[in-house]
């Protein structure tokens, strides 16, 4: 079982790729972006998780599943809270199926 403490982390860790991401998108048009193996694993150091190939954390399906309840709000409060003031959604999100949630790894 993964502690609480583990979890916020990875919650954090989770939701500061996945708003990088979108910002790296919104702000790199008609460019191909990747990060090499290497850079992966420096931008992910702190991530306690095993590796995918490529060097991406695998984040725990059990983590992922746990994610699951939380609104975009409550994640960027506890982004935030753990002094990642930067974050934001932009707004730009479209709904594709209403009730559903999409969570799983970037």
């Amino acid at each position: 079982m993964i502690s609480n403490s583990s979890f916020l982390r990875a919650a954090c860790l989770c939701a500061a790729v996945m708003f990088a991401g979108v910002f790296l998108l919104q702000s790199v048009t008609a460019q191909t972006f990747t990060l090499s193996k290497e850079q992966l694993i420096k931008y992910t150091a702190k991530a306690e998780f095993e590796r995918f190939p490529d060097g991406r954390p695998k984040v725990p399906d059990e983590l992922l599943e746990r994610l699951k309840p939380l609104c975009a709000e409550e994640v960027l409060a506890v982004l935030q809270s753990k002094g990642f003031t930067n974050q934001f959604d932009g707004g730009n999100w479209k709904v594709l199926h209403e009730g559903r949630k999409l969570v799983g790894r970037a």
